[in-house]
């Protein structure tokens, strides 16, 4: 019964999280019901898996599911274009879906592994909820006043807990996991400080710490699987430097 209330879950919960969304878009001055009921999805499913499958890693993945809607929510109250917010209300729902469903064929260790593999599937979101937080928090502080230092706070705190899960399928030793997270996140909160002040487009200023936070979650990667080598080293450099470079070439200062 609880196996196929957590199939069930599994597609009906995106469905709900569309719903939700869409609701948010529309009624946005009742955001706060509409996040509580976003945590409240969250925690239903990962409990029912906990109380299922017993195993600690659940609540760990339940954290960056939670960052992953949570995430989305908000990038949805700073979008006005209609069809914007359509779009990737439904695309963000989909991306949802494919998690709780890369979650549970992991956690079960099902032959939809080969598939649908965790670990690609968060190196993939971890990627874009980079862009997406870094926005989000810059857009806050330019235009919503929201304090520089909380800003810097909050997205060392996120991009933590999503290293950490990105790192987690490498090593099942956590101190290392934790080391090579906090790492990162110190890293890349250097490089967030700074570029929050700087006079170009939100969009460039996130790209740019998108592309440096591949970098820094590529080389903690073959790290952890052995497979560092120079070549590697010099090929994922001179990619992400490529990236910025055009970038900034087509940015817009201000």
């Amino acid at each position: 019964m609880l196996f196929l209330l957590l199939r069930t879950l599994s597609v009906i919960g995106p469905i709900i999280y569309f719903s939700i969304l869409r609701g948010l878009f529309y009624q946005s001055h009742y955001w706060l019901w509409w996040l509580a009921l976003v945590v409240i999805l969250n925690i239903v499913h990962f409990t029912l898996l906990w109380l299922r499958k017993k195993r600690n890693r659940v609540w760990l993945l339940f954290l960056y599911s939670e960052i992953f809607t949570i995430v989305g929510f908000f990038y949805i109250l700073l979008l006005s274009n209609r069809s914007v917010v359509i779009i990737f209300t439904a695309i963000w729902s989909f991306v949802y879906l494919v998690l709780l469903e890369s979650i549970f064929n992991y956690l079960y260790r099902t032959k939809k592994t080969l598939f649908i593999d965790l670990k690609s599937v968060t190196n993939y979101i971890s990627l874009i909820l980079s862009f997406i937080l870094s926005f989000s928090l810059i857009y806050l502080h330019v235009f919503i006043r929201f304090p520089w230092w909380l800003a810097i706070f909050v997205y060392f705190v996120i991009i933590f807990i999503v290293s950490f899960n990105r790192f987690l399928f490498y090593s099942y030793n956590y101190k290392i996991n934790i080391l090579y997270a906090a790492v990162t996140a110190v890293v890349l909160v250097e490089f967030f400080g700074v570029l929050l002040w700087w006079p170009i487009s939100i969009y460039v200023v996130s790209i740019i710490i998108s592309v440096i936070f591949y970098f820094l979650s590529a080389m903690v990667t073959l790290t952890l699987e052995k497979n560092l080598t120079t070549n590697l080293i010099l090929k994922y450099t001179v990619f992400s430097f490529l990236i910025i470079i055009v970038v900034l070439l087509t940015a817009q200062w201000i």
